[in-house]
C-alpha cells in the first residue's frame, strides 16, 4: 500500500465524521467544509500516481459522497439548522455505517483486486517491473512460505531490463521477464504473451532423443526418433548416455534452465524432470557431442551431431499422451476431438475394477454436471460389486476446489475437513481482516466403501492434487505414480498484464490444513506436494514397457496395490 493511498484511507476515516460533528457542533471552523473537497483532490492524485486501484473503491466512493454533502455549504456557508437530537443521532448512525461500509471495503478490497488483475501494459518496460515485483512482493500467497527475497530478485532482473529498453531489445526484456518468474517455484505462476517465437526458437531443434533418468542414477534414451540425428549416428533405444557435450550426463542434467516447459518447477523432483525434458532441446543448427553405450554393448560411442528442426516430436513422445496435450495447448496449438480438457469419463475395466478418469475441473457452461458423472459412475461400481475403484487425475491442471470435496464426498464415510481457502489481507496487515472458507467433504450416497487408488504423475496440479490429498486420509486409499505431485495447490489466480503483450499470473490465496497451515505446496526447499504411496519404479524394464510396448504401467500397479487391499 503506497504513501498515498494510506493517507487516503486515513484522511477518509476522520472525515467519515463530519456530518456528526457538523450537526452536533454550529461553530465549526469554515475550512472544515473544505476538507471532503480536499480529499476529493487527494483521491485524484493518489489515482494519478498510482493508478486506479480496484481495492480502495469503496474509499473512493466514501470520498465522493462526502465531497456532494458538503458542495452546498462549501457555496452558500450557513449554520446547519436546529441541531436536534434526531438529526444528531442520524448522523452518528450513518458515520458508523460509512465506518462500517469502510471496513467491509478494507476486508473485500484485497479479493476485489485479486480479480480485477493490473493493467501495467500502458507503462514503461522498466516502471512495470518495478510495480509487478513490488505487486508480487506483497500479494503473492507464499512469500513467506518459500522464503522468497524480493529485493534480491529486483536487484537482480531491474539492470537488465533497465538494460532492454535503453536498447529496445525485445528478445533481451523478453528473456529477462522469463527467467524472473521461472525464479519463483510455484505451478500457479506463469508468464505468456504474443511473442512465441523466441519459445519456439530456442527449443525448437532436437537430436531424435530424449532422455529419462532411472532409478539407479544412469540416463538412458527411451525416445529414439526413426531416421533421427542420433539413430543415423549409431544410438540404439535404451542407450545409456555417459556424458552431453564433454559433461557426465547427470550433471549436465543439473545445468539445464528449466525455464522453457510449461510452469516453473515448483518441488526439486519436477525441477529433475523438466530438466530431463530439455536437455536434448537446443536452436535448430546447434552442436553437441554425446558419448553414448548402447545396451549390450561393451564399447562407447562419441558423435557430433546438429539439432535439426523436428517438430517437437520427441519431446512429446517423451511427456506422454496427457503431458503433450497440456503443452500444445498452452502454445495455442490444435489439439484435435482427443483433447485434456472434456468431462470425467468412467468405466469397468475387464480385470473388474471400476475406472474413473477426471481430466480437469474447470467445466464450461456446455459441459455436463461433472459430480452427476461421479454420482452416475459410483453407482454403476457398487451396482456391479467392483474390486476397487481407479481415480485417474495424471496431468489433471485443476480447477474449482469445491468440485474435489464434492467428489470425494462418494468414498468418504464420515465428514471431514478438505482445506480453509485462505486470503491474506495485505491490505492492511491485519490478520483479523484476513478470509479463510471452510470447505468439507460430506459423505454422500450412494457410497463406495472398498479400496480405492488414486494415480497421480508431476503434472497433477493445483486442485487436481486434492484427490490424492483425500485418498491419503481415508483408510482404504492408495496413491500411485512415478512422481508426486505438482506441489501446487494455493488458490489461483491473480493476473498482472505487462507491455509487449506479456502477462504474469500469481496465486494470492493458500490452501490451509484445520490447523490453518500450508498445505501442499512446496515450501523454500522444494518438498511438497502428494508423494505416492506406491511408486512405481523407474527401471528399463518398466521404461521399455511404457514407451516400447505401449503400456500404462502406472495402471497395472494400481489394480496390484487394489488386489492387495
Amino acid at each position: 500500500m503506497s504513501v498515498l493511498e494510506s493517507t487516503l484511507l486515513i484522511a477518509a476515516a476522520l472525515a467519515i465524521f463530519i456530518p456528526f460533528f457538523w450537526r452536533l457542533f454550529q461553530g465549526l471552523p469554515r475550512w472544515v467544509d473544505f476538507v471532503p473537497a480536499a480529499l476529493l483532490a487527494l483521491m485524484l492524485v493518489q489515482i494519478l500516481v498510482d493508478g486506479f486501484q480496484m481495492y480502495m473503491i469503496v474509499v473512493y466512493i466514501l470520498v465522493v459522497v462526502l465531497f456532494l454533502q458538503t458542495v452546498q455549504r462549501m457555496i452558500r456557508p450557513g449554520a446547519p439548522g436546529k441541531a436536534s437530537r434526531w438529526r444528531t443521532v442520524l448522523a452518528l448512525v450513518g458515520s458508523l455505517l460509512g465506518v462500517v461500509g469502510l471496513v467491509v471495503g478494507i476486508w473485500a478490497g484485497p479479493m476485489m483486486a485479486s480479480g480485477a488483475g493490473v493493467d501495467l501494459s500502458r507503462e514503461s518496460w522498466t516502471q512495470a517491473f518495478e510495480r509487478m515485483n513490488g505487486i508480487l512482493a506483497q500479494r503473492y500467497a507464499f512469500s513467506e512460505w518459500k522464503e522468497m527475497d524480493w529485493d534480491a530478485l529486483h536487484a537482480e532482473f531491474a539492470p537488465r531490463i533497465a538494460a532492454a529498453e535503453e536498447a529496445n531489445d525485445e528478445e533481451e526484456y523478453h528473456m529477462a521477464l522469463r527467467e524472473y518468474v521461472y525464479s519463483i517455484p510455484d505451478g500457479h505462476i506463469k508468464f505468456s504473451g504474443d511473442d512465441m517465437s523466441l519459445w519456439r526458437e530456442s527449443i525448437g531443434g532436437g537430436y531424435g532423443l530424449a532422455v529419462i533418468e532411472l532409478d539407479d542414477g544412469s540416463v538412458i534414451a527411451h525416445v529414439v526418433s526413426e531416421g533421427g540425428p542420433v539413430e543415423v549416428a549409431g544410438m540404439t533405444w535404451g542407450a545409456e548416455i555417459l556424458e552431453w557435450d564433454g559433461v557426465p550426463a547427470r550433471e549436465a542434467l543439473g545445468q539445464v534452465a528449466p525455464i522453457w516447459l510449461g510452469l516453473p518447477p515448483a518441488t526439486e523432483e519436477g525441477r529433475r524432470v523438466t530438466q530431463q525434458q530439455l536437455l536434448t532441446r537446443a536452436p535448430a543448427g546447434t552442436e553437441v557431442s554425446i558419448t553414448f553405450q548402447n545396451h549390450g554393448e561393451e564399447e562407447a560411442q562419441t558423435a557430433t551431431l546438429t539439432a535439426i528442426d523436428d517438430g517437437l516430436e520427441p519431446l512429446y513422445e517423451s511427456l506422454g499422451w496427457g503431458g503433450s496435450e497440456k503443452l500444445k495447448l498452452g502454445m495455442g496449438e490444435e489439439v484435435g476431438d482427443d483433447t485434456i480438457m472434456r468431462p470425467p469419463e468412467y468405466r469397468i475395466l475387464p480385470e473388474g475394477y471400476g475406472y474413473l478418469r477426471v481430466y480437469h475441473m474447470i467445466p464450461e457452461d456446455a459441459d455436463p454436471d461433472f459430480v452427476e458423472i461421479v454420482e452416475k459412475a459410483v453407482t454403476e461400481f457398487v451396482a456391479q460389486d467392483v474390486l476397487g475403484v481407479l481415480i485417474d487425475v495424471r496431468s489433471n491442471p485443476g480447477g474449482h476446489d469445491t468440485l474435489v470435496a464434492q467428489m470425494m464426498g462418494y468414498f468418504a464415510s464420515e465428514p471431514s475437513f478438505y482445506e480453509y481457502m485462505y486470503l491474506d489481507n495485505w491490505l492492511t496487515g491485519l490478520s483479523i481482516l484476513d478470509s479463510a472458507i471452510p470447505v468439507e467433504i460430506e459423505p454422500k450416497e450412494p457410497r463406495y466403501g472398498g479400496p480405492v487408488a488414486v494415480l497421480i504423475d508431476e503434472n497433477t496440479l493445483s486442485s487436481g492434487e486434492g484427490f490424492p490429498m483425500v485418498a491419503k486420509r481415508l483408510p482404504q486409499g492408495r496413491v500411485v505414480g512415478i512422481h508426486g505431485t505438482y506441489g501446487s495447490f494455493g488458490m489461483c489466480c491473480s493476473n498482472i498484464s505487462l507491455p509487449g503483450g506479456f502477462a504474469v499470473q500469481y496465486p494470492p490465496g493458500q490452501s490451509q490444513d484445520g490447523d490453518h497451515r500450508v498445505q501442499l505446496d512446496s515450501d523454500h526447499t522444494l518438498q511438497g506436494g502428494v508423494v505416492p504411496d506406491v511408486r512405481v519404479p523407474l527401471t528399463r524394464d518398466t521404461v521399455r514397457a511404457m514407451y516400447l510396448d505401449g503400456e500404462d504401467v502406472v495402471l497395472r500397479y494400481a489394480m496390484e496395490a487394489l488386489r492387495e487391499e
